[in-house]
């Protein structure tokens, strides 16, 4: 089972969970939802997420997404998972809430 992270405000994972279905509000400006693999979340959490408080990470099954999901990045770089077309909840299999540290990292958990 491969699993890629997407970062969500608990907000938006509570009503994407009585929706059905998540959609971040980036998601009409760029086309896609952001993800990470594991080995990249700690950088990405580190970089876009600093600090943030009400920060929820879902773990999802990549293979039950029904969305397409390409790997993009730079030329040359490191590739990044794209979920192009909202997240269906049932793909998630986990949601866990993080807080930062006082430094504004996070301490990044494993999927349980």
């Amino acid at each position: 089972m491969a699993t890629i992270i997407v970062g969500a405000s608990l907000e938006l994972w509570e009503a994407a969970r009585i929706a059905g279905f998540y959609t971040p509000p980036d998601y009409a400006a760029e086309g896609f939802i952001h993800a990470s693999t594991p080995r990249q979340l700690p950088a990405v959490a580190a970089k876009h997420y600093h600090g943030r408080s009400n920060l929820v990470l879902l773990y999802v099954d990549a293979a039950m997404v029904r969305a397409e999901i390409r790997y993009e990045g730079r030329a040359g770089g490191e590739q990044y998972p794209h979920i192009y077309g909202p997240l269906n909840v049932d793909a998630v299999i986990e949601a866990v809430e993080v807080t930062a540290n006082a430094d504004g990292s996070y301490t990044v958990p494993e999927a349980r």
